[in-house]
């Protein structure tokens, strides 16, 4: 796998954009993550699990924006689970202007489920201003073949849509994570950990919103240099009706914020994981907290000051180069548009984070690929994984 292969090269990019450039910001898995207050453990179809950023390699004029929530979806529970929280307002902040603050929101919200069978329909809300709507995909918790996607085409303001379920896009493997860190903290460094080469992610869904929108919905004052970062916003108040109907009062609070998994899921203290989602994608009052935890796991100044640009300085986004084409099957492979240039679908940007973490010595993980082949096509993420037919065995890895 091409990712694998170039850990070296992308942390040498990496280090040599954050001397000579604006400071960037990287995010890769943030599957339950919250601590204990609002959480998003609690409220699991608001929880961001990731969200990807890339120019669409059949045309650069378009930009391809997925985020998944509500992980670890079983497929035996596709039906249960696959569906969108009509509460939960999902959100792609974009910062066109080169500071830490959002500068425009692209919106979706979804209609209530009345029906298993009966897709929800999306209002989508983009930055220009123009909205349309589109139905969901339905899931089917049966052992047949997963059913035909619904892609929008809104030929009105240039975007195409779909949400569904779909096979958890991340690869990584968790225990070993785990496991090497916790030696850390008692002094030992252990990369063998990682000889293990287990998928933690292979086998579960999703659900998934992806568009593709004209570059002209998010460029501004900084030109070609965009940063997105993405957020789910719940109503403060939720009333229960004696109809069986609830209605929502007051103004949004934010929930999730996909962020840098090192910081939330591992760096950040218990009891300041919520604040993490609610302040992001400006999380600088959080930096000491981060500084003090990659210091206790042996990280040196270099790569503190290195994760420290990515986190604080310029807020917590995704940010790419527009005018930097991205070519490829299954979303884009050429190295020049790699990772930290957006995030594409194949990017493996966890053996990125944990070798900045190792000092800027690589440290792969030894999961390379997704369990599934990407499209090569829109909406890019593969079919959801379907309960297992009689007499089928399950090779999922996690």
């Amino acid at each position: 796998m091409f990712a694998r292969k170039a850990t070296l090269l992308l942390v040498t990019i990496l280090i040599t954009i954050f001397l000579l450039a604006p400071p960037l910001s990287i995010d890769a898995a943030d599957h339950l993550d919250g601590g204990k207050d609002i959480s998003t453990q609690a409220t699991p179809f608001a929880d961001i699990s990731d969200f990807w950023v890339f120019l669409d390699p059949n045309d650069n004029d378009r930009l391809e924006l997925i985020m998944a929530v509500n992980p670890f979806i079983i497929p035996s529970e596709n039906e249960s689970r696959g569906l969108f929280d009509p509460a939960v307002v999902y959100r792609f902040n974009i910062e066109n202007t080169g500071d830490a603050k959002p500068d425009k929101f692209l919106d979706i919200t979804f209609s209530k489920q009345i029906g298993r069978d009966t897709p929800q329909t999306a209002t989508v809300k983009l930055p220009s201003g123009k909205t349309f709507t589109a139905p969901t995909t339905i899931a089917l918790g049966e052992p047949v073949a997963p059913p035909a996607r619904v892609n929008t085409v809104n030929s009105a303001s240039g975007s195409k849509f779909f949400a569904g379920i779909a096979d958890d896009p991340f690869f990584f493997d968790v225990p070993a994570e785990v496991q090497f860190r916790r030696g850390l903290l008692v002094g030992t460094r252990d990369p063998n950990f990682f000889s293990r080469g287990r998928d933690t992610f292979a086998g579960f869904n999703v659900m998934t919103i992806v568009l593709s929108i004209p570059l002209s919905e998010v460029k501004g004052s900084a030109g070609n240099m965009v940063g997105i970062s993405a957020s789910t916003l719940i109503p403060k108040k939720a009333i229960r009706n004696t109809d069986g109907t609830v209605s929502y009062k007051g103004s949004l609070i934010q929930v999730d914020s996909a962020g840098i998994p090192v910081v939330n899921v591992v760096l950040l203290d218990f009891n300041l994981k919520d604040r993490y989602n609610i302040i992001g994608p400006d999380v600088s009052a959080l930096s000491q907290n981060v500084i003090g935890s990659l210091r206790s796991i042996g990280t040196d100044d270099t790569s503190i000051g290195l994760l420290k640009a990515l986190i604080v300085d310029k807020g917590d986004y995704i940010r790419i180069d527009l005018s930097k084409p991205n070519t490829g099957p299954e979303g884009g492979t050429n190295p020049d548009a790699a990772f930290p240039n957006g995030r594409r679908l194949v990017d493996d940007v966890t053996d990125i984070v944990i070798s900045l973490i190792n000092n800027r010595v690589p440290l792969p993980d030894g999961i390379d690929a997704n369990d599934k082949k990407f499209l090569n096509v829109f909406p890019w993420v593969p079919q959801p994984n379907m309960p297992l037919k009689k007499g089928e065995q399950d090779t999922t890895q996690n």
